[in-house]
């Protein structure tokens, strides 16, 4: 796994889709928004996952707002958090 630096902070995204939370319970996402949230975390822009799964910009839009609005996140690092996808190492 490669991590990223975002803000400072070491990140982990998830090798494959559906990687369980740290508390070992998968957030009540569905699995577009899942899929959507994996691939900004891995550094695709919204416009770059529309176009590579021929969805029209709006609906990953409200496929990663769905999300952060499910999992409590305002941002994507915070989002990441929540799933446990970040390590708070330096």
């Amino acid at each position: 796994m490669t991590a990223i630096l975002v803000e400072g902070r070491r990140i982990n995204p998830p090798q494959r889709v559906g990687d369980r939370s740290a508390f070992g319970q998968p957030p009540a996402l569905t699995r577009r928004e899942r899929e959507v949230l994996v691939q900004l975390a891995r550094g695709s822009t919204r416009s770059e996952i529309a176009e590579s799964q021929s969805y029209a910009y709006s609906t990953i839009n409200n496929l990663a707002s769905s999300a952060f609005r499910k999992l409590g996140a305002r941002s994507l690092v915070e989002a990441m958090n929540l799933m446990g996808w970040v390590d708070a190492r330096p």
